[in-house]
């Protein structure tokens, strides 16, 4: 899986207080799903990517990896 498909947190916000800093972040997305929540992002593109994202199919991708990764003979092996 590449890592446009882990969600990330965005910092929202910082408050001092003293020499304490607090960080309030935003819920966690995907960056396809960051850039989708942008306003600013033109519709043509915004079709395409959220096309392009639905047809990626990241649970199915990530089911079809695990299964292979637990077939007999693919696990990790040393030979010594």
């Amino acid at each position: 899986m590449d890592q446009s498909r882990q969600p990330v947190l965005k910092l929202v916000s910082k408050e001092r207080d003293g020499a304490k800093v607090r960080k309030h972040d935003d819920l966690a997305q995907t960056p396809c799903r960051h850039v989708l929540a942008t306003r600013e992002l033109p519709r043509t593109p915004r079709t395409q990517l959220e096309q392009q994202h639905a047809a990626q199919r990241p649970g199915a991708l990530r089911q079809e990896l695990e299964a292979t990764i637990a077939r007999p003979g693919l696990g990790k092996t040393r030979s010594w």
